[in-house]
Order: C-alpha cells, then sequence, then structure tokens
C-alpha cells in the first residue's frame, strides 16, 4: 500500500516528482477535463470519461496514475531527490472533446518536441515549467502516459499496427495499456523500460457487488426454474456479447459458433451463451429469455469462460472484466499481450498461462461448417 498517510514510513524508497503546472486551470486540456468531471459529481447522471461504465471510462489510465502519484507516499516535492518525473497531462479528453483532429494539441507538439527533438522552448511556453529536468538524463526519467492503444500524442486516422506505439521508442517511460507481441519482439528494449498496463475499469457495480449480486439473484432463479436448489455451479459454459468491429470475422465466428452449438454441447441457439449442461428446449427458452436484455457486466459472473477477441487493436478491456467476474478469459487475438506478465520477455511477474486460455485467430475465423474450434479448446481446457 503506497497510500500517503502522516506519520507512517513509505514502504519503497522510490521517489517520483509531479509536475505543478502554474495557471493550469487555464489550459485546455485541464479545463475540459475539470467540466466532464464536474458533470459526474454528486452521483449525476452524466456521458464521458467518468461515467463508470461508459465507452470513454477505459481511457482513464492518465486520471488514474495522476490520482495515485499525487496521492501516494513515494511523491516527493523536491525535483533534486526525484529518481521518476511523472508529466500529467489529459490528453485524451482533449482530443476528444476538441474535434478529433489528426494534428497535436500544443501541449502535445510540446511533449512531442521533447520526446524526439530535446527541445524544451514549446515545453516551458506551454507548461509554463523550466525544461532543466528533461536535460537530466535526456527525459528517460521521465514518465508519460500513453491512456488509449490508437491514439497518443499524434492523432492519425486509419491507422493499424505499430502506428500509435512508436513514440514509445522514444527515451522516456511509457505507461499504456497496450503493446503488441510483434511489436515487442522487434523492440525489446523498448518493452524493458515501458509498463503495460491493465485498462481501467471505474463502473461501480463492479467494485461494490452490484454485478456479482445481480448474478447470484439470476442464477438462482434460474436454478429454480430447473428444480435445483442452493446450486453453486455457474449456469453458463461460455458467454459473449459484443458488437461487430475489430476483428469482425472472428467475433462472427464465435457468436455463429455458440448459435450453431449442438444441444448436447450445451447450445440453446444463442449467439451470445452456451449452457453449461444440455438443456431441453423448455429449459432452453427460458434462459433466453431471461438472458436476453441481462447485462453483460453480470452475465460474465455466470459463466466458466468468456471469449475475449480483439477490439480496435489487439488488446481488449473485457480481458480484464473477465478476470473481476472469475470467468476464465479466452483470448482469441494472437498479437495481445497481459499487463504485468513475463510473456514476449516483458518484465512482470504474471503468467497467463495460470489464468488464461488463448485460441488462435486463424482457428476461428476459417473454421469450416462442421469445426467448432473454440468449444473444442474449452473441452480440452
Amino acid at each position: 500500500d503506497l497510500r500517503a498517510r502522516p506519520g507512517q514510513p513509505c514502504p519503497s524508497d522510490l521517489r517520483v516528482f509531479v509536475y505543478e503546472y502554474p495557471g493550469v486551470s487555464e489550459m485546455a486540456w485541464y479545463e475540459h477535463t475539470e467540466r466532464k468531471r464536474a458533470e459526474c459529481a454528486g452521483g449525476k447522471k452524466c456521458n464521458n470519461h467518468f461515467t463508470g461504465e461508459h465507452l470513454l471510462a477505459q481511457f482513464t489510465l492518465e486520471h488514474v496514475l495522476d490520482d495515485f502519484f499525487r496521492n501516494s507516499c513515494v511523491r516527493t516535492r523536491d525535483p533534486e531527490t526525484a529518481d521518476l518525473f511523472f508529466v500529467p497531462h489529459f490528453g485524451d479528453v482533449l482530443y476528444r472533446e476538441t474535434g478529433r483532429g489528426d494534428r497535436p494539441s500544443a501541449w502535445e507538439q510540446a511533449l512531442l518536441d521533447l520526446v524526439e527533438k530535446r527541445d524544451g522552448a514549446a515545453w516551458e511556453r506551454t507548461f509554463n515549467v523550466s525544461a532543466k529536468w528533461w536535460a537530466r538524463r535526456k527525459g528517460a526519467d521521465h514518465v508519460l502516459v500513453q491512456p488509449a492503444p490508437v491514439t497518443g500524442l499524434r492523432h492519425p486516422k486509419g491507422v493499424r499496427g505499430w502506428g500509435h506505439y512508436l513514440q514509445q521508442l522514444a527515451a522516456p517511460i511509457f505507461i499504456s495499456l497496450e503493446l503488441s507481441r510483434s511489436f515487442v519482439a522487434e523492440y525489446p528494449k523498448c518493452a524493458a523500460k515501458n509498463v503495460v498496463a491493465p485498462y481501467p475499469i471505474p463502473g461501480r457495480g463492479w467494485h461494490d457487488g452490484t454485478w456479482r449480486k445481480h448474478a447470484a439473484k439470476a442464477a438462482k432463479q434460474l436454478a429454480a426454474s430447473d428444480g435445483e436448489q442452493g446450486n453453486e455451479v455457474r449456469p453458463l459454459r461460455t458467454y459473449f456479447r459484443a458488437g461487430d468491429h475489430g476483428c469482425v470475422s472472428v467475433r462472427r465466428a464465435i457468436k455463429r459458433e455458440f448459435a450453431e452449438a449442438a444441444v448436447q454441447r450445451g447450445g440453446v441457439g444463442d449467439p451470445g451463451f452456451v449452457l453449461a449442461e444440455p438443456a431441453d428446449r423448455a429449459r432452453a427458452r427460458d434462459v433466453k429469455k431471461r438472458l436476453q436484455n441481462f447485462p453483460r457486466q453480470a452475465a460474465m459472473f455466470l459463466a466458466d469462460f468468456c471469449p475475449c477477441p480483439e477490439g480496435d487493436s489487439p488488446s481488449a478491456k473485457r480481458q480484464y472484466d473477465a478476470l473481476l467476474a472469475g470467468c476464465v478469459p479466452v483470448v482469441a487475438s494472437d498479437d495481445a499481450l497481459w499487463a504485468f506478465s513475463r510473456e514476449q520477455g516483458l518484465d512482470g511477474a504474471l503468467d497467463p498461462l495460470a489464468f488464461a486460455l488463448h485460441v488462435p485467430e486463424a482457428a476461428l475465423a476459417g473454421r469450416n461448417a462442421t469445426s467448432f474450434p473454440l468449444l473444442d479448446a474449452l473441452d480440452a481446457a
């Protein structure tokens, strides 16, 4: 626990200086953020980054880390004693609130000048602080955040592959939601200095027990309708509901496989799930009706396995949702890496083989009408 507590020692010797910017309240990226935050204050209904279950909430890593370092016992107010320098900047909010243009903002351009040219003139002009500490180690002791996989300090449209990772080849430490296997294999030194973090999951229902309780109630109702009492077994073998984006062929293959699954394998003709046990027609109709509009977050608590195909990039927040729900993630992405893992030479402690499965994309997207590779993989797990 690295929270700062008066009178208590910090368990870490690391010291991190958090930049403070004179006049920050008038900087556009800060103004937009505070306005959006105010929209959600006091439990108000809102529709932005600070709405826990909103699509954009998964791109709040820069806010999470800003809050962490500001309130951590590792924070130092003296840059002379700092090991690292955290650079606050809420670029994702600014980008999405100002028309999603291709060009970097003035603040993003200032950061690009520093990391690519070691030129601090724009930094001093826009952030109102000295570039002295950037020069100390050529920026290698500075921490920047890339809060979304497919947008960084630049915002080119239609770019896939490594396009949005390339900024991480510069000297600073980047904390981001994603690096791909292929990129890390090509640039192992980059992987060694940077950090892949989990997607934020700020939705309150994940953390106050709402989705778990909702699922528990549904599980009891399903058990009662089947004449069972106190059955603790999750009623779904596997569950997946999502739109067709990212790798569309894989997502459609998963839905098709579930919809066409044989009754003996728990199929009920629904593209969103397969039952843990075979069901007769009446039971199948009842389960389909009950789960038709059931919240995705709660439904994951009802399943043993949750397929996680890639989204608009190799990884997806769904991988981490599944872990919170106790549903084994079945990653259907050949290029995704887990946060804090030791995959592909990453400097993490986690071994994904201990908590997740992987199904090759080609096996799903290229299957024939009689082959069910995902269900076969689950049967072999």
